[in-house]
């Protein structure tokens, strides 16, 4: 087993310095600028195309109330002199006195009309615009300017 290490470590030491002689160290790094380059390209978008229509709509219109479906009632007479109620022979309001000495009077009645108010509708009709977006591809060619890097051989190299 120890022999075995030895031998690896061997091998490993050899391969590591076979790599680190391969003669990066005497290559030059090629000189490399950045320049703005003019790139023509065709761009598209959706823009949005308003489409309308017109439409006749009817509404129903409440323009008031009128009186339907109406009935006579007989209603008590509302007047003085019942009990609990006006004055009562004392001079002042709210006497009642004892009770026994006053007489419920019977009610004057009154015929009132009543009746059920109802909605006068009318019918009217307007034209109303309904819109909407519909999308249309639009495409136009843009010049751009593009970052590109530019790097010089060196005349070593080149002559290889």
């Amino acid at each position: 087993l120890r022999q075995t290490m030895k031998t690896v470590l061997f091998f490993l030491l050899c391969g590591y310095s076979a790599v680190a002689g391969h003669g990066y160290h005497h290559h030059k790094h090629p000189k490399c600028t950045r320049e703005i380059e003019a790139v023509t390209r065709n761009l598209c978008r959706l823009e949005l195309e308003k489409s309308c229509t017109t439409e006749t709509k009817t509404f129903v219109k409440i323009t008031g109330f009128e009186d339907k479906d109406c009935k006579e009632i007989e209603i008590c007479k509302h007047g003085h002199g019942y009990y609990g109620h006006g004055y009562h022979g004392h001079g002042y309001p709210g006497y009642h006195g004892k009770r026994e000495a006053h007489e419920l009077k019977e009610c004057e009645k009154e015929t009132k009309e009543i009746c059920k108010k109802v909605p006068v509708k009318e019918e009217v009709t307007k034209d109303v615009e309904f819109c909407k977006g519909i999308p249309k591809k639009v495409c136009e060619d843009k010049e751009l300017q593009v970052p590109r890097i530019v790097c010089q051989e060196d005349e070593a190299e080149a002559e290889e």
